[in-house]
C-alpha cells in the first residue's frame, strides 16, 4: 500500500512539474512575481514586475521572453544586412576604380595616338 501511494505521489509530482515547466500553467505571468516575492520579499518590487510583463503583454501581444528573443533576432538580421551592404559596397568600389583606371588608360592612350599623328 505504501508503495503505491508513494508512486502516485511520483506520478503526480511529475505532472505537476512538468505543467510548470511546459508553459501549460493557466497564470505563468505570475510565477516570476511571485517568485521575486519569495526571494526577497519585497512586495513593491514584485508588484512592479509584475505591471512591467503585463504592460509589454499588452502593448505587444507577446511575453515578456517572447518580446527578447525577437527583439534579438531583428538585430541579428539588420546585422547581417549590414553585413551583407557593406561587402556590395566593397565590391562596388573595387569595380568602380578598376573601370575608371581603365577608362583612364585609354583615354591616356588614345590622347597619345593623336599627338603622335
Amino acid at each position: 500500500m505504501i508503495r503505491f501511494i508513494m508512486r502516485l505521489v511520483l506520478i503526480l509530482t511529475y505532472f505537476f512539474t512538468f505543467i510548470l515547466i511546459s508553459g501549460c500553467f493557466q497564470s505563468t505571468t505570475m510565477i516570476g512575481p511571485a517568485f521575486t516575492l519569495a526571494s526577497t520579499g519585497n512586495v513593491v518590487q514584485a508588484g512592479f514586475n509584475y505591471s512591467a510583463n503585463k504592460a509589454i503583454k499588452d502593448n505587444t501581444g507577446k511575453t515578456t521572453t517572447e518580446h527578447l528573443m525577437s527583439s534579438i533576432e531583428e538585430k541579428k538580421i539588420k546585422k547581417n544586412e549590414n553585413k551583407r551592404i557593406n561587402k556590395i559596397k566593397k565590391e562596388l568600389i573595387i569595380l568602380v576604380k578598376s573601370n575608371l583606371k581603365k577608362t583612364r588608360e585609354k583615354i591616356i592612350s588614345l590622347q597619345d595616338s593623336n599627338l603622335l599623328n
